[in-house]
């Protein structure tokens, strides 16, 4: 078998570089597109180089010192390697010039090392060199490894901090044949930015098509055992470092954990089988001049592993170690997010996502929690102790990983007869009494490549892609076949208005299917997809069939032989005495007094039929949808790399895999029954994050929950009766994908009308400021809904006297600091000065990092201030 050698792609994918370790010529071969180059079958130019060298250097080279030569530029010019480098601490510097030639081109002299090395492609990948013609051109080094050896990924993480640190975005993703598809519309996204292409396997033929002439190419050449392949990659990139960290790959929550702390501390990782040779791991670590090393470990006799290393200064980690070695590197102040994942089993392919939490903690500065079940309440206990252990206030947890490798959590909210059973993720519950303290998103796949593309697109959009004007698409209402959702539609409305108050591109579509061209061309460059309707008429990917029978669908239209189920009656409302009306100036109807308001009839999406197939049932709860992720049957690639919002009845069913699969960094969508006008409000709410505060996708849709919580605890306290149906959309609303991802990057947050606003106008009172400007009045057939910019609506709606249409009633909530002595904290409850009515609540996190604060005005004008006084 013939001696693996390294090779760079140039951009015109001919030039590949072979070099003897003695500092003799170059030896170039045409290669055309092969991906590796092999001397099992050219032993004459074996001996022809031979002999070139023993004429040139005077001396015999040993074939188990052939490398590659040095890293190809984007431009063509090879850089030489230094024969020496700066410790991990100093900063790094491009090739040193060889004694007695200035010019540098010669490579430098051999290192000491017994092992097979390879060129130090650093300065290559991290070159500033060439002008960009954009800020992200050039910007972007993709590593790829093949998602069959899952432990290369282990490998690739501290490589991808390493660049990262030098000014490149590495983006990491696990290739396999089964997933080209999505590999395809990841790359084309990518195109634009990419510097250059690192492999860290073979396999990759498919993906390396596909960005030959793009970028440079770098092949790192295959290693027969896990050190070998650790060695050889730190050599590439770093060459020189004090310190390592090393791990045994049977346990597979030591590799983990260590090659995240290794990713923070910015050395590299090595695995080990135990079937290398000592002497080997020996030389290695000395080429690369180790004088520490970290052995992670979870537990167990780690005596025999640590033979190899007697040598050097070893220190043991077990996991709580592990885990405060990292928050340390980190800093716990600077912690927004923590990786929830399932250690991988073995014998098991469905944890394998696991294996990308040390580049997703890397990117994210996260910190990590190894979770042993499924057992979702005691993966919330963790994450839970290693908050309180280090005094961690987060505001983001990813699970890493898919509902068969940790559960969700079944609760029940409400009484008989109206009782709902939700699924929650672990970590969303709130303490009792308190707001949620953090957002959750789920990387839901069960297929590492799969997780891997939906990684690097969440990755990709914060840092080069959507980096010209952002575009949003509002799709609502789109047919009445299976009953009209005008207030749905109003509601909707009204969030698209929020955008324009940003000078956000917005095409807006109602009554109009989503399979209309025009629809599908506006989806393929928009960041932002919002679909507010029946799930049945979500038509732009597919035409999915949630339920078959139509006869399962009620008519939206009022029943009035029905129950109340829907209906609360006027003497449960909040009923303001200015109703305000369809015109321009609410004094028109100031002198009106109606019979009361009423909360809409909860327009509902399906039947409360509670015989339908359960989510838990369905098909993308065991993985098989994620399985496959094929491409739609009717292509709609999303080109803008979208957040997807479906407020539908259970829409995170069947086709919502293909809208990953399409090119979408995640999806915001349902697993219950859901009503249109909670689920409508807890859109706009969560938009409202996203404008107003420019919180990322996993925060806004904490502060879109601890709205509905607040909306909740209101009607609790004005002695309604069926506060459930708010609970059960506050948690059946689940996000996929990174809850770390945001929109809108670079994007000016300068409305051009200013919204409702608070502040503390002392230790015991908050002050409300209504701008003197509303925005533009929305209207459909039965609903009007008038407001100032940054309000929010509840389904509350008030009748006009003699006319058909109605109101829908704004309430105002805002999310505050709390104050450092958290003295709201020592109140009751809240209310308007010279006001005995319940029109105002509050919660806070358990965090006490910050204060909700809901309040419904009485009356609203423009100009006008109200001051609550928190009430023992």
């Amino acid at each position: 078998m013939g001696i693996p050698i390294p090779i760079d792609v140039h951009r015109d994918g001919t030039a590949h570089a072979v070099q003897f370790d003695n500092g003799a010529s170059p030896l170039w071969r045409d290669m055309g597109n092969k991906p590796a180059l092999s001397l099992s079958n050219g032993l004459p130019i074996l001996l022809l180089g031979l002999l070139i060298v023993l004429v040139y250097c005077g001396e015999a080279v040993p074939s188990t010192s052939l490398r590659a030569g040095p890293a190809l530029r984007p431009d063509g010019v090879a850089r030489a390697s230094r024969p020496r480098y700066f410790e991990e601490q100093g900063q790094d510097a491009l090739a040193t010039k060889s004694e007695g030639n200035p010019d540098g081109h010669r490579d430098s002299p051999r290192p000491e090392s017994r092992i097979e090395t390879t060129p130090f492609l650093l300065p290559a990948i991290t070159s500033h060199d060439k002008p960009a013609l954009s800020a992200v051109e050039g910007s972007v080094a993709l590593i790829t490894v093949g998602a069959e050896e899952q432990w290369r990924l282990a490998v690739a993480a501290p490589i991808a901090a390493r660049i990262r640190r030098h000014d490149k975005i590495p983006i990491l993703l696990a290739t396999a044949p089964e997933g080209r598809g999505v590999q395809t519309v990841l790359i084309k996204q990518l195109a634009p930015a990419l510097n250059s292409c690192i492999v860290m396997a073979q396999g990759s033929d498919g993906l390396l098509g596909q960005v030959q002439g793009r970028c440079a190419i770098h092949v790192l050449p295959a290693a027969s055992e896990c050190g070998q392949a650790g060695l050889l990659a730190a050599r590439s990139f770093w060459q020189s470092t004090n310190l390592v960290v090393v791990g045994a790959v049977a346990d597979s929550e030591a590799v983990i954990l260590g090659s995240t702390l290794a990713c923070h501390l910015g050395v590299p990782f090595i695995p080990i089988s135990g079937r290398e040779n000592p002497r080997m791991l020996s030389d290695g670590l000395e080429a690369l001049e180790v004088k520490r090393v970290l052995f992670a470990t979870s537990g167990g006799d780690v005596n025999g592993s640590l033979v190899a290393f007697s040598n050097w200064n070893t220190e043991v980690l077990d996991t709580e170690a592990i885990q405060k070695r990292l928050i340390g590197a980190i800093g716990g102040e600077k912690i927004r997010n923590v990786i929830l994942f399932r250690v991988p089993d073995q014998d098991a392919d469905r944890e394998a996502v696991a294996w990308l939490t040390p580049y997703l903690s890397l990117m994210r500065n996260a910190a990590v929690v190894p979770c042993l079940s499924s057992d979702p309440i005691a993966a919330e206990e963790k994450v839970g102790r290693l908050i309180d252990a280090y005094s961690l206030r987060p505001r983001t947890v990813t699970i890493l990983a898919g509902y068969d490798s940790i559960e969700m959590i079944t609760t029940t909210y409400g009484e008989e007869p109206n009782e709902y059973e939700v699924l929650v993720e672990p970590c969303s519950r709130p303490v009792q009494g308190r707001a949620a303290d953090v957002g959750v998103g789920r990387i839901p796949c069960r297929d590492v490549w799969a997780a891997s593309a939906l990684i690097a697109r969440g990755i990709a959009g914060d840092y080069v892609l959507n980096r010209t004007a952002p575009k949003v698409l509002m799709i609502a209402n789109p047919s009445e076949e299976y009953g009209a959702l005008p207030l749905c539609e109003t509601v909707s409305r009204a969030t698209a208005g929020e955008f324009k108050n940003f000078d956000i591109h917005t095409d807006e579509f109602y009554g109009v299917p989503c399979h209309d061209q025009a629809v599908r061309t506006a989806a393929r460059g928009s960041q932002l997809i919002i679909y507010e309707g029946h799930i049945t008429e979500f038509s732009l990917f597919e035409n999915p069939a949630v339920y078959p029978d139509e006869d399962n669908y009620y008519s939206e239209q009022w029943e009035s032989g029905r129950s109340g189920d829907f209906a609360e009656t006027a003497s449960d409302v909040p009923d303001p005495s200015s109703a305000g009306g369809p015109t321009d100036d609410n004094s028109a109807y100031a002198s009106f007094s109606g019979p009361g308001a009423e909360d809409a009839r909860e327009e509902v999406q399906f039947p409360e039929d509670q015989n339908n197939p359960d989510w838990k049932t369905r098909e993308i709860h065991d993985q098989e949808v994620f399985n496959r992720l094929f491409p739609p049957m009717d292509p709609c690639h999303l080109d803008g790399a979208p957040l997807v919002i479906l407020q539908s009845c259970h829409s995170l069913d069947d086709s919502a895999s293909r809208i990953l699969a399409a090119g979408a960094i995640g999806i915001l969508g349902s697993a219950t029954n859901i009503h249109s006008s909670s689920g409508s409000a807890l859109v706009k709410a969560f938009c409202d994050g996203l404008l107003y505060r420019g919180q990322t996708a996993g925060e806004a849709l904490r502060e879109a929950r601890n709205y509905l919580l607040c909306v909740s605890v209101l009607k609790a306290a004005r002695g309604h009766k069926e506060q459930a149906k708010v609970l059960r959309v506050a948690y059946g609303f689940h996000l996929w994908g990174d809850p770390e991802s945001g929109l809108f990057g670079g994007w000016s947050r300068t409305p051009k009308l200013k919204p409702v606003s608070a502040g503390f106008a002392g230790p015991d009172k908050i002050r409300i400021a209504v701008p003197k400007r509303r925005s533009t009045t929305w209207r459909t057939s039965k609903y009007f809904l008038r407001m100032f910019p940054g309000s929010e609506v509840a389904g509350i709606v008030k009748r006009l006297k003699d006319k058909d249409i109605r109101r829908i009633t704004p309430i105002y909530f805002f999310r505050m600091p709390m104050p450092a002595d958290a003295a709201p904290l020592q109140y009751a409850g809240i209310r308007q000065l010279n006001d005995t009515s319940v029109r105002a609540v509050f919660l806070a996190d358990s965090f006490k990092r910050f204060l909700y604060v809901l309040y419904f005005p009485e009356t609203e004008e423009a100009g006008q201030h109200f001051t609550l006084q928190f009430v023992k």
